[in-house]
């Protein structure tokens, strides 16, 4: 996988948090963010089949690179829009990681790519 590649990537997936983050008022932890991009990367990696058929193309061709990022960024939002959150003073919110893997557990192959 391409350097580039890997930087859309996880452009991407800071965006995509920070946009959560905004938009529903919540905290996304460190550890949630890792969690989520080490699920994204590995799928990357080891899954290159499914990705071929889910974005009509190999994710590693340049011409796909745009087309992988757009899919990251859409399961990773539905999963944290979905995940559970607590309360925290001041009205904001808190991602929870079990919310999260609850989420993804339930969800399970309907969320491509974190599903197998």
């Amino acid at each position: 996988m391409s350097r580039e590649l890997i930087d859309k990537i996880l452009e991407r997936l800071h965006r995509v948090f920070g946009v959560i983050e905004t938009e529903d008022n919540v905290v996304i932890s460190p550890m949630i963010r890792l969690f989520i991009r080490d699920l994204v990367f590995e799928s990357l990696y080891l899954r290159l089949g499914e990705w071929q058929q889910h974005i009509g193309g190999n994710p590693a061709d340049s011409a796909n690179w745009d087309a992988t990022a757009n899919r990251v960024e859409s399961s990773i939002r539905l999963i944290l829009k979905g995940a559970d959150s607590y309360p925290l003073p001041g009205g904001q919110k808190h991602v929870m990681l079990i919310g999260t893997l609850s989420l993804i557990h339930s969800q399970w192959c309907k969320i491509f790519p974190i599903c197998r």
